[in-house]
């Protein structure tokens, strides 16, 4: 499994319904786990992003497929992020060629 960390921001029609987020983050949730997600973490936070989730996805067109599914209700803006490993990294870093 692939680790990803998705960042999302309400829109201004998102904020309209914002009692009802509790509800709708449970939703988004689960939908996550039947697209074979497993959650590390979901944060509501401040500043750039209202929520912030990581968890591990299956593949890059599952986690595109998700981002796509969370922002079609229009409720929110949000970003999907490949996280690699420092081992992943490294042999990323090792199989550049020396020269371009």
């Amino acid at each position: 499994m692939l680790k990803y960390m998705i960042l999302a921001k309400m829109t201004p029609e998102g904020t309209k319904y914002f009692k009802g987020w509790p509800a709708s983050i449970d939703g988004v949730l689960e939908t996550f786990t039947q697209m074979g997600g497993k959650l590390i973490g979901f944060y509501a936070c401040g500043a750039l992003y209202d929520f912030v989730g990581i968890g591990d996805l299956p593949s890059p067109e599952v986690a595109e497929m998700y981002r796509r599914l969370v922002v079609s209700g229009g409720l929110v803006e949000a970003q999907v992020i490949r996280l690699f490993t420092k081992e992943e990294f490294d042999q990323l870093i090792e199989a550049l060629p020396t020269e371009l």
